[in-house]
């Protein structure tokens, strides 16, 4: 699962062009996974990044924790994905897992 960081940035990115250009760059380098079990159920696992100081370490708890919460949701609103242009997550389904697009 690879999230459209600058889709879900718009905002900060007009106001921040360049720190939040920083941003995405370090967010690229996170890998989330998504599963689906028959129970319709998602899991979302990811890897861990370096964080230069304690700021920077919760705000990637915080980010990783709202891709949980979207995922979460994500099995119930994959039938609207097509009716909303650019989609925030670019994924695969095939036999019941995501894979990167």
């Amino acid at each position: 699962m690879a999230p459209n960081w600058a889709f879900l940035l718009a905002d900060q990115l007009k106001a921040d062009p360049t720190g939040i250009d920083a941003a995405i760059q370090k967010l690229q380098a996170l890998d989330f996974g998504l599963s689906l079990g028959l129970d319709g159920n998602a899991k979302v696992t990811h890897n861990e990044l370096a964080a230069e100081n304690e700021q920077i370490a919760s705000g990637l708890r915080q980010i990783c924790s709202g891709i949980e919460q979207m995922a979460a949701g994500f099995p119930q609103e994959i039938s609207l994905a097509g009716s909303y242009g650019t989609a925030a997550f670019k994924v695969n389904f095939t036999s019941g897992q995501a894979t990167k697009h």
